[in-house]
């Protein structure tokens, strides 16, 4: 009797410390990506670093009025404008004059439910992604259909990688069997060649709604960040190079308060905001010499700007204080570039923040006078030099 109650002890532990190894929770590897200090609000001074301030107007018509600009692409000669309340691309000279637009919503075979993301090829063809009919739409520049694309899976933002090949990225946090938080790589054809899974996602029964634009190419990288956590993963082809992480130090929202059981979307928001650190990065932007993004802490929200040549970065204040803490929506060639309402940056006028919103002030007054509420946006251009 003896030994078989020691026996059934044995099996009891057994099974207790394979249990335990099941429960244990996989360490996440990661690096940091920059050190963000949010106790300085400006630790450099932008006047010092941004050499010139240009404007660019949107033509307005009536056939071409922007409710919101949703993502911006400054291409060789057009720029190009995706609103994604009238589920349409506006297309603009490099000077602002409206050239078409593409506006097909339907169910045609030339036609889109909707846009979710799109890209431009060699400033010639336009693909749009629509996530609904899992398709891939190519048009011109002049509006006309060229061809569609059928995809197996769903999908809310991708690129065109330089191989010719097309990645696809799902932001889903709610999983089930056809759609989940993944990246997907495809050959020329969009048929599937590779598939990875980030971090699984922590949230059971309810979405989190974030951003689509989170692919982004730099240095010949992939670069896909999950705003939610603040991850950031890289890509060498199809191969998972790296993992990092936006170091807000003393304020990082620590990793464990993921596991934590919410209800719903609501609960969780609100814990978020109690919490009162820094964390979802929103709007990352990353090329070969700058990394950008915006970050929320304390109900606020933030920018920062970081130069990978001299590493150095700074923390800006949010749009109530600053209107250049909005982040670009583009960069190219050291330049920034973010859209604004002139009317609402000439109400601002007659208090300036900073040094830097005197230049801009003065010079807006001096190059559009006649500024009123009925105008489309204007593209702000920041030339920056560190």
């Amino acid at each position: 009797m003896i030994f078989r109650n020691y026996y059934l002890f044995l099996f009891a532990l057994l099974i207790f410390s394979v249990s335990c190894k099941r429960e244990k929770k996989e360490e996440v590897e990661y690096t940091h990506l920059v050190n963000v200090n949010t106790t300085v609000s400006d630790s450099l001074n932008l006047e010092d670093y941004v050499k010139d301030i240009e404007f660019v107007l949107l033509e307005t018509k009536s056939d071409a009025m922007i409710d919101h600009i949703d993502r911006l692409i400054i291409g060789v000669d057009n720029i190009f404008i995706f609103d994604k309340k009238q589920k349409t691309i506006f297309i603009y000279s490099s000077s602002g004059k409206f050239l078409k637009k593409i506006s097909k919503v339907g169910k045609a075979s030339n036609e889109y439910f909707r846009i979710d993301d799109f890209y431009i090829e060699k400033s010639e063809f336009i693909y749009i992604l629509d996530m609904i009919s899992k398709r891939v739409l190519k048009y011109d520049l002049n509006a006309n259909f060229v061809n569609s694309y059928k995809l197996d899976f769903y999908a809310d933002s991708f690129c065109k990688l330089k191989d010719g090949s097309y990645v696809f990225s799902v932001s889903g946090n709610d999983c089930n069997d056809s759609f989940c938080d993944k990246v997907i790589f495809c050959d020329d054809d969009f048929k599937v060649i590779k598939t990875f899974i980030p971090i699984k996602s922590k949230f059971k029964g309810f979405n989190i709604e974030t951003p689509t634009r989170r692919l982004v190419s730099s240095s010949g990288d992939l670069v896909r960040y999950v705003d939610i956590d603040d991850m950031i993963y890289s890509f060498k082809d199809t191969d998972l190079k790296e993992i990092k992480r936006v170091d807000f130090m003393k304020n990082n929202l620590e990793l464990s308060f993921y596991d934590t059981k919410f209800t719903d979307a609501g609960e969780f928001l609100s814990a978020v905001i109690n919490q009162k650190k820094a964390n979802w990065i929103h709007n990352y932007l990353e090329d070969d010499l700058f990394i950008v993004f915006k970050y929320f802490m304390d109900k606020k929200s933030y920018s920062y700007i970081y130069s990978k040549e001299s590493k150095k970065g700074m923390v800006l204040r949010n749009i109530e204080s600053d209107f250049i803490s909005i982040s670009p929506l583009f960069i190219k060639d050291n330049t920034f570039f973010e859209y604004q309402n002139p009317v609402r940056l000439l109400q601002k006028a007659q208090h300036p923040t900073s040094s830097i919103d005197s230049l801009l002030y003065a010079k807006l007054i001096r190059e559009f006078p006649l500024i009123d509420e009925t105008l489309n946006p204007l593209i702000v251009k920041y030339s920056v030099e560190f």
